[in-house]
């Protein structure tokens, strides 16, 4: 059985790439039924999806349900910085931003 913190890694960074790949906003997902709060959550790693989120998130993204949790080929460090945008050197993304640099 795999280490649940590492799935958890692993499907938080599938969802993200997921989202963006569609061009989606976390705004985006409210039409589908989700909060922008859970989405946030389990984007970072810091909640595990319901079933019903997952579902949801499958519908948003236009996949089956179950290739969301495919995650072997996930690199759980991936890092999504928008096109032409980088992170201030050596900070962490949140505190970059705090600081009013780009992503």
């Amino acid at each position: 059985m795999r280490d649940p913190e590492d799935f958890k890694a692993r499907l938080a960074a599938k969802l993200r790439i997921l989202r963006h790949r569609r061009g989606l906003r976390l705004v985006d997902l409210e039409d589908h039924g989700l909060s922008i709060r859970g989405v946030q959550l389990a984007e970072r790693g810091l909640s595990f999806p319901t079933v019903l989120t997952l579902l949801r998130l499958a519908g948003a993204y236009e996949v089956e349900p179950y290739q969301l949790l495919k995650v072997d080929k996930v690199n759980p460090n991936a890092m999504l910085v928008p096109q032409g945008g980088r992170r201030a050197k050596g900070l962490p993304a949140s505190r970059a931003r705090r600081r009013g640099k780009s992503r």
